[in-house]
């Protein structure tokens, strides 16, 4: 693995920051040298305001493209951003699914540097949740 430069969605608690699980709708991303040889966070990137829904996860991309980021890490996508991320050339990596829980940010990187992720060729199928 060449190195890379990683973005992951994020959500900071008190307990350890973790990896959101919807890719468009986090409020931050962390970003993150990646390489075989292990990970540092250099620093971070805000989500665009406003509500969450359609259309966010292209904004987000604009911004994680202008910053050089070459791979995302995720547990969810939609199917907009994911392609956006392809045409731009941005791999895109899956957490598998974690019972009971989310990754954290160190696990999900660890993970990444392993080569124990797979690059997903097309959006993971869209999970529909209903209250």
């Amino acid at each position: 693995m060449n190195r890379l430069v990683v973005a992951v969605p994020v959500v900071s608690t008190s307990t350890g920051t973790y990896v959101y699980p919807h890719f468009g709708r986090a409020q931050e991303y962390a970003i993150a040298e990646v390489s075989k040889e292990g990970f540092r966070v250099v620093g971070t990137i805000r989500g665009p305001r406003g509500e969450p829904g359609s259309g966010r996860g292209h904004e987000v991309v604009g911004a994680l493209a202008r910053s050089g980021v070459n791979a995302v890490v995720v547990s969810g996508i939609g199917a907009g951003a994911f392609w956006r991320l392809r045409e731009l050339g941005i791999k895109v990596y899956a957490l598998p699914e974690k019972a009971g829980g989310l990754y954290t940010l160190e696990e999900a990187l660890r993970m990444l540097a392993e080569g124990s992720l797979r690059e997903l060729a097309e959006p993971p199928p869209h999970e529909h949740h209903h209250d």
